[in-house]
């Protein structure tokens, strides 16, 4: 993929889905499926960037090559949004990889020694000019998105302060959310700088 006129290329490469949801008249108190998360692929200053890898290592490898031609090894950064599980599958099948989760996360791990976060460090520095960090706290209270200009606008990769659009338009959290209040300040920051948002688990919408 070639970025033209500096403005940042993306590519969804999964769409995410929720194992449980209140607007379909699901039960929340109990899983109905496995949740996957909406997986990211950015190019930019040359980098292949992967946000949020939600599959195990022959599935990601057949997604890669379906939906933009690489590989494991073709990959130079994974950023996490955030810790859950969901989103953080196999990131050490990405051998060459700088391993990059949103710092203000960090503060609040329950377990900094995770094995399935290990090698990971405090994204500092930003992943690639143009790509700028946004704190949405709500879901959990480190949860950090992505804002970059793309050919189609202003995009906000919101991750899970977004889960879905219906739960960006009634600015609501999702069952395991740790601040609902948070969580609506955090959409309404989305509202006001976003023309697309990249929900946490599904397709991507019109802000």
């Amino acid at each position: 993929m070639e970025v033209k006129d500096g403005l940042i290329k993306w590519k969804l490469l999964t769409l995410g889905c929720l194992s449980r949801n209140r607007f379909w008249g699901e039960d929340e108190g109990k899983a109905h499926r496995q949740a996957f998360c909406t997986t990211v692929l950015l190019v930019a200053e040359g980098k292949n960037i992967l946000i949020d890898p939600s599959f195990p290592r022959e599935e990601m490898a057949r997604i890669l090559d379906a939906r933009c031609g690489l590989t494991h090894e073709d990959i130079d950064i994974v950023y996490l949004t955030h810790s859950h599980g969901d989103h953080v599958v196999d990131i050490h099948a990405f051998a060459k990889a700088t391993l990059l989760m949103a710092k203000e996360e960090f503060k609040y791990l329950k377990n900094p020694d995770d094995p399935h976060l290990s090698g990971v460090k405090p994204a500092e520095a930003p992943l690639a000019a143009g790509i700028e960090y946004i704190h949405l706290p709500g879901h959990t209270l480190g949860l950090t998105g992505l804002v970059f200009q793309a050919a189609e606008g202003n995009i906000v990769l919101a991750s899970d302060a977004a889960m879905t659009e219906d739960f960006y338009r009634t600015k609501q959290g999702y069952f395991n959310n740790v601040d609902p209040d948070a969580t609506v300040e955090s959409i309404n920051r989305i509202a006001e700088i976003a023309d697309i948002v990249i929900p946490g688990h599904d397709n991507y919408f019109l802000a």
